[in-house]
């Protein structure tokens, strides 16, 4: 609304000065809104920042400082860095009293909806306007934060309505005296849009029953944008005194338009509110459905193009005008032979649609070019519609797509055959080893066995050093007949498992009775029932309480075997209060012939937990080691509940 420019001047002092914090990365602009703000309010304190973030912090070290603040902030939307919604987000965190005193103004240079919405969410933000700033809307900007009185409210020379007579003829009517009023109205709090009282028309619009039944509603569910707009309405209600509207509202999930009176209103405890006087609108206008049509063409980004009956494209949306006609003039981009089809097609009232590579911008696109039929409102004669939907990023797509499931299969193919070399490769080595390691025996048990004859036969004659000798001999073959034996033992884990529910009580109860258990304390909670091999699982028990009652420390073992149920797996623990393992052993006792003290001192091969991991594995479970040295060690088994 127009402003007078000296008025901003008049009303003030000399020494009065505007405070003005423009937050923009364009130079140029800031510049220009500089000159326009001064012409406009005279003296103007301008300060700016180059994103949101500078701005954010500009304001918190104000706040701090108890410097000046400003009272109005333009602030662009896209900036390259921190954007004016990343400001939005910071802004909030500062106090209610620094934020009160200013006007923020949202700018931008693309008035798309959903931006206007999503910055309409913030209550902070006061208005949106287009960029660069025109000297009326500076102007209005201007004298709305300092002059008020000074507005021109177009509104407020129109007649008052029903509801604005009552409350002008007493400030502190109650809401009872407007059940006489012969049209809708409500009221509804500004803080979370809920309604809180209607009269007789209005229970009618908001399809409600009674008072109580409009209060109870859930009024939850309403977005950040009708939010937004109910603000919005009350800020422009405060300052003009009234805020004509139209509204669409959804009472009972279908939408009714409404054209809407608002007056600031505020309830007996002084909370902020809406009084709305409304009328059904139970027909659009046609001009105002030929302009939403028109708005919803203009942000479509698909190009489209009305053909008059010459085939002259008659009218077309701004994407037609950016893809097809940088110099303003519309032509349709195809050859005479395309254009004749198309017009063809309209002249029998049918649809067609094809894929066809259009010149663009010096390079060629593909596009699906759909024509429907139509006419000419202007002319009332045939006419066509064509749309050009861009497939050259879907193309482009598809092949990336195709390329990378070929490489994926490229590469799953050779992660096959990688894994069929491996599994030949261990199915050799595991043959290998079953084979050596069977063949083997025989020959050390020959040196052992005749060893044995050398020492009963010739003993005598030996001498001391060298009976000593035959005892090494057949102690050392001894040692290699018990490898021989893990090692066969080893590559033969996992072969014909005979799997079925097996009580792992019972498994326990097995494993115990092939063990001296002596002066050991044994602690079994009760076990799972679980799929498996039972003859391997003793061997599993077997071989964790072997080490537990081996490895013992200086007072009595003590074992405690429990279990703990996961969602598709049970978890059983073995633990002992033994010499125990230091954290970083824990993760190298499994691996074949490791050995954690000498053959001197704890008998063995080395190869017990590798083949508990191997024969857990083979039950698709697997098995962890927790240990501190002098403190005992714990053996943790996982295995599927199957």
């Amino acid at each position: 609304m127009p402003v007078e420019r000296r008025s901003a001047r008049d009303a003030s002092s000399p020494s009065s000065r505007y405070r003005v914090l423009l937050i923009d990365d364009d130079d140029e602009i800031n510049l220009l809104h500089r000159r326009v703000l001064e012409q406009v309010g005279g003296p103007v304190v301008v300060e700016t920042a180059p994103d949101g973030r500078a701005g954010l912090e500009l304001l918190r070290h104000r706040v701090s400082a108890a410097g000046p603040l400003p009272h109005l902030i333009l602030l662009d939307i896209n900036m390259p860095r921190w954007t004016g919604f990343d400001f939005l987000e910071g802004y909030e965190s500062l106090p209610a009293s620094a934020r009160s005193g200013a006007h923020l103004v949202v700018l931008t240079t693309s008035v798309l909806p959903e931006d206007r919405i999503r910055a309409l969410a913030h209550e902070d933000v006061r208005g949106f306007r287009s960029k660069p700033l025109s000297h009326e809307d500076a102007g209005e900007l201007l004298a709305g934060i300092v002059l008020p009185e000074l507005q021109e409210n177009d509104a407020s020379s129109q007649a008052p309505t029903a509801v604005e007579e009552l409350v002008r003829g007493d400030a502190r009517l109650p809401l009872s005296a407007l059940e006489a009023v012969d049209t809708a109205a409500w009221v509804c709090m500004v803080e979370d849009s809920r309604v809180v009282w209607a009269n007789r028309r209005g229970l009618e619009v908001w399809r409600a029953a009674s008072l109580e039944a409009l209060r109870g509603r859930d009024w939850n569910n309403n977005t950040p944008a009708v939010r937004a707009g109910v603000r919005n309405m009350w800020e422009v209600a405060r300052r003009e005194g009234r805020c004509p509207s139209r509204w669409t509202l959804h009472p009972a999930g279908e939408p009714v338009t409404v054209d809407q009176v608002v007056t600031a209103w505020k309830t007996p405890d002084g909370r902020e509110a809406l009084l709305v006087e409304a009328r059904v609108v139970t027909e659009l206008d046609p001009d105002d459905v030929t302009r939403r049509r028109a708005e919803v063409l203009r942000y479509a980004p698909t190009p489209i193009a009305m053909l008059d009956e010459r085939g002259v494209v008659a009218t077309c949306n701004p994407a037609f005008l950016e893809d097809f006609a940088p110099d303003g003039r519309a032509r349709l981009p195809l050859g005479e032979d395309d254009a004749e089809r198309l017009l063809s097609a309209a002249s029998e009232n049918r649809r067609i649609e094809f894929e066809q590579d259009v010149e663009h911008g010096g390079a060629s696109r593909s596009y699906l070019i759909r024509c429907d039929p139509a006419v000419d409102p202007v002319t009332s004669g045939r006419a066509a519609v064509v749309s050009f939907t861009d497939l050259s990023d879907m193309a482009r797509h598809r092949r990336a797509l195709a390329a990378a499931l070929h490489d994926a299969q490229r590469v799953q193919s050779i992660l096959d055959e990688r894994r069929r070399e491996v599994e030949r490769s261990n199915r050799d080595l595991e043959a290998f080893a079953h084979v050596a390691s069977h063949d083997l025996k025989a020959p050390v048990r020959r040196i052992a066995s005749f060893a044995e004859l050398l020492r009963e036969e010739c003993g005598d004659n030996l001498g001391e050093f060298g009976r000593e000798y035959v005892d090494l001999i057949v102690r050392g073959c001894g040692t290699m007949d018990a490898l021989l034996s893990g090692l066969l033992e080893f590559s033969s884990v996992g072969r014909d498992l005979k799997c079925h529910r097996v009580a792992l009580d019972d498994v326990l109860a097995d494993a115990l009775a092939m063990l001296e258990l002596r002066d050991a304390e044994i602690d079994s909670k009760p076990l799972p029932e679980v799929v498996g091999d039972r003859a391997a699982l003793v061997r599993v028990f077997t071989n964790l309480l072997g080490n537990a009652l081996k490895f013992r420390g200086e007072m009595a073992p003590r074992i405690e075997i429990s279990a703990v149920e996961k969602p598709d797996a049970w978890e059983v623990s073995v633990q002992d209060n033994g010499i125990g393992f230091t954290p970083e052993e824990a993760a190298l006792i499994f691996a074949p012939f490791r050995r954690l003290h000498g053959a001197s001192e704890y008998e063995g091969s080395g190869l017990g937990l590798s083949i508990v991991r191997r024969i857990l594995e083979a039950h698709d479970g697997h098995i962890e080691a927790h240990g501190q040295e002098g403190a005992g060690a714990k053996f943790v088994i996982t295995l599927p509940k199957g």
